[in-house]
């Protein structure tokens, strides 16, 4: 109708407005429009996984209510049948989330040097530490230098990126430690806790949890790419946008994702 209305307008015309063929083309664009912002969703079933045998793995994970504020960290060591070896949870008073999600992520990686629990994986569901430890960052680089001192000492230690389902131990261990009753305190856990117990035997269990991504099917429409194909992005904005495990060793190739982002000058770089 606009197009017909400009025509008769600007080029002297008094063409009648054809209703029906407007009505089919608007029928026809919503038909081919209907699904391009709608948001599709698939699933997947995930469960913490043990080292192999013969190894550890390391849990980390680091919060703070209102961020900043007031924050709590948390880390357990289990064995490749599960078995819990040592936890420890701590308060900060005044913190970020990515501050103690480094200060558990440095704290585990001491009291692993320190009690020789080699090798070791250690699993964090911050994306965004992994990537401070292969491009640096300003503000966290003195925490940053040490993270790789202590994972290149120890030799056979690899850091990967874990989904919030796989790391339920950690996160009730840091959320614990965030209340006032627990305030400026720290604790040694030679037992899982009673607040981190449920999540704990769910691990053992192999207790299957379920992960929902969420996309738009806007790329589908204009590439002509089934939509199973399009890339998804994760529903969950507390964890990172990560899809796929990162993983990170010293004498490891980078992830295939962040290997093209040099360090930058002002930082350390991993100890050789």
């Amino acid at each position: 109708m606009w197009l017909s209305s400009n025509n008769n307008l600007f080029n002297g015309k008094k063409d009648k407005i054809n209703t029906s063929n407007t009505i089919s083309k608007a029928t026809e664009y919503f038909v081919l429009t209907k699904n391009a912002f709608t948001k599709r969703t698939h699933q997947i079933t995930i469960k913490w996984e043990p080292p192999r045998r013969g190894s550890y793995t390391l849990n980390t994970d680091g919060t703070a209510k209102g961020n900043p504020g007031i924050g709590g960290i948390g880390r357990v060591f289990r064995n490749h049948n599960g078995d819990w070896i040592i936890g420890f949870v701590e308060n900060i008073i005044h913190t970020t989330n990515t501050s103690a999600e480094l200060k558990a992520l440095l704290k585990g990686l001491q009291l692993a040097e320190q009690n020789n629990l080699v090798p070791l994986d250690i699993n964090t569901d911050s994306a965004e530490i992994i990537q401070m430890l292969i491009t640096s960052n300003l503000t966290y680089d003195p925490i940053i230098c040490e993270c790789r001192s202590l994972i290149c000492r120890m030799d056979r230690a690899v850091v990967k990126h874990t989904y919030r389902e796989q790391n339920r131990v950690t996160d009730a261990l840091a959320k614990e430690a965030t209340k006032t009753t627990f305030l400026n305190r720290s604790s040694i856990l030679a037992v899982p806790s009673m607040f981190a117990n449920d999540a704990f035997w769910a691990d053992i269990l192999g207790t299957d949890f379920v992960r929902i991504f969420v996309g738009c099917a806007t790329m589908a429409l204009n590439n002509n790419d089934p939509l199973e194909n399009m890339p998804m992005g994760d529903v969950d904005v507390e964890d990172d946008q990560v899809e796929e495990p990162i993983l990170l060793a010293p004498d490891a190739p980078k992830d295939r994702n962040l290997q093209s982002q040099a360090a930058p000058e002002h930082s350390c770089q991993w100890p050789t």
